[in-house]
């Protein structure tokens, strides 16, 4: 009995130390070139310092729709109904599959998003933790905070399609700016 108090003690006094906005209590890690958020932060880190250049730079999502299916990527995308512009996007090629990336700016902030087939996830090219995958099943929505960093991620699907995005806005900031209705 002494153990339990002491093992809950802890976890009350240490809970009360953690930012209350992430799932603290999940404590997942995204390993290995083939897990889609451990591409998705790589990829939001490249952009961030200059080395993942737009292949397309628009803000009109029928012309950046028209460049991906020009460029391969055989499976339609879809865009949240985000309050940010659009920018523009890029199209990488992973285990033989075209797979689009595209950008959005808010001010000074980027939010990058990168979009695969279900499939990809389903058939295993493409890895996502387990837990997190549980996370979205059940509540359609899994977020996190970046460790070592202020950066945000969220995992849901849109449709057919697997989507992480990756930010330097604040959880709170990136939740306002998404809106539940796709287009």
């Amino acid at each position: 009995l002494g153990i339990i108090i002491g093992i809950s003690g802890y976890l009350l006094y240490n809970q009360s130390s953690v930012d209350s906005e992430i799932f603290s209590y999940v404590n997942i890690t995204h390993k290995g070139n083939d897990n889609l958020c451990f591409q998705a932060y790589n990829n939001f880190h490249s952009l961030e310092n200059g080395n993942l250049p737009l292949q397309m730079l628009t803000n009109n999502k029928d012309e950046l729709s028209k460049f991906f299916k020009e460029k391969g990527v055989n499976y339609p995308v879809f865009y949240p109904d985000i309050d940010a512009e659009l920018q523009g996007g890029v199209v990488s090629e992973f285990k033989g599959v075209k797979l689009a990336h595209f950008v959005f700016k808010v001010g000074d902030k980027f939010v990058y998003m990168y979009e695969v087939p279900n499939q990809m996830i389903d058939n295993h090219n493409l890895q996502i933790n387990p837990k997190a995958i549980e996370i979205v099943n059940k509540a359609d929505w899994y977020w996190e905070k970046e460790k070592g960093s202020n950066n945000t991620m969220v995992l849901w699907r849109i449709k057919s399609n697997m989507c992480s995005i990756v930010t330097n806005l604040r959880m709170d900031q990136l939740s306002a700016l998404i809106h539940v209705k796709e287009s």
